[in-house]
């Protein structure tokens, strides 16, 4: 007997401006089952979601990038699609609740430590979907 599985996979679009940290995220979600576009300039990033805003589930994004910030790129990301789920990762201790106070215009789903197990964010992102 074949059993049927759902053939809709989830969406991640992926930012970090170091090419080995996105290239292992990347890898870690393709083989957990998600699509994934990465980029490391948040600047084409934004451009291309943009574009595609309605193609993705969710954005995950480092917040120190040169040329843009993380939080103006979830700002430019929430402003394109207000329904978007916005993951924000940092290696510097930083909580959710203190992120809504120095910054309430970023409105993110998520804020990731780093550094962080591969399983552990595929765990975080599959449970926010």
């Amino acid at each position: 007997m074949i059993t049927q599985t759902s053939t809709t996979r989830k969406s991640v679009l992926v930012v970090d401006d170091e090419p080995d940290v996105l290239a292992i995220i990347k890898s870690s979600l393709q083989k957990s089952g998600f699509e994934v576009q990465g980029f490391t300039d948040s600047i084409l990033a934004l451009e291309h979601f943009q574009q595609h805003s309605t193609s993705y589930d969710i954005v995950l994004s480092d917040i120190r990038m040169p040329g843009m910030n993380g939080f103006k790129f979830a700002r430019s990301v929430r402003a394109a699609n207000s329904e978007i789920r916005i993951f924000l990762m940092t290696a510097f201790e930083m909580h959710k609740s203190e992120l809504e106070k120095v910054l309430p215009s970023v409105r993110v789903d998520q804020i990731i430590q780093k550094p962080v197990s591969m399983r552990e964010m595929v765990t975080t992102i599959e449970k926010s979907l």
